[in-house]
């Protein structure tokens, strides 16, 4: 009965080392899109900082949509599409920039795994 209830809490304990949380898991080749919200009106939007030393994903472009269609000015999303390039795991750092001050407001991380 130990050795059963022993095997059993070592199996759950590699199962959940074994897992990380990525924040999106994509084959080479698959296109996923990180949507964060922003005021380039206000003169902030979001920058991608550690893009020279990302080698995982490719980033195939940036589309902005208003989050409110009638209004000019205010804030939208920044749809920041990503192409899985290499298998690995790496990590995608933004900093929401105020332009006027060139200060960061906020930053995110998002963890990416791109598979075979």
């Amino acid at each position: 009965m130990k050795k059963t209830v022993f095997g059993m809490l070592c199996a759950l304990l590699l199962i959940s080392c074994d897992k990380e949380d990525y924040d999106f898991t994509v084959s080479r080749g698959e296109v996923f899109t990180i949507e964060l919200i922003s005021a380039p009106g206000a003169g902030m939007s979001w920058e991608w900082k550690n893009k020279t030393d990302v080698t995982c994903v490719d980033t195939i472009g940036l589309e902005e949509v208003p989050l409110i269609e009638e209004r000019r000015g205010g804030e939208v999303i920044e749809k920041w599409n990503f192409k899985g390039a290499k298998k690995g795991n790496c990590t995608l750092l933004f900093e929401y920039i105020n332009a006027r001050d060139k200060s960061v407001i906020e930053r995110k991380e998002f963890l990416i795994r791109v598979k075979e």
